[in-house]
């Protein structure tokens, strides 16, 4: 359901999509939304979507920083290669053009995702992963 609403790019349907995706992110419960690229992807992707607006990018930037904050020990090895792929593809392509305090918090959000899947290694324990990563 999530990713279909994400491939909506129109301000009045992904303002509040990324205020309820930036809660979501947070809760351990919904770890199935975020531990497969099926919401994370499109949410990396919608990031400085012109529809959106910089308001919309700089939440979903925060909830995909939360959602890998919270469930990057349960990703996949796969899915943590793809991720750190499109962030980092994503910073390469926007935080050039960042000149505003939002756009320079979305850049800060992407890159604290980038480093906290590069502190991922996924043949340690959920325990120790959760150290190594500390609180967001």
């Amino acid at each position: 359901m999530f990713q279909d609403l994400l491939q909506l790019v129109c301000f009045s349907i992904a303002a509040p999509l990324s205020q309820l995706l930036c809660c979501l992110a947070s809760l351990p419960e919904a770890k199935d939304i975020f531990v497969d690229q099926q919401v994370l992807r499109p949410m990396i992707d919608k990031v400085w979507a012109k529809a959106a607006g910089e308001s919309v990018s700089e939440q979903l930037a925060q909830a995909v920083c939360l959602a890998i904050a919270q469930h990057a020990c349960e990703l996949s090895l796969y899915n943590t290669r793809e991720l750190n792929s499109a962030l980092t593809e994503k910073l390469n392509g926007g935080a050039v053009d960042a000149v505003s305090a939002r756009d320079l918090q979305t850049v800060h959000h992407l890159q604290e995702s980038l480093r906290m899947l590069s502190l991922v290694n996924p043949f340690q324990s959920d325990h120790a992963c959760h150290l190594r990563l500390g609180a967001y």
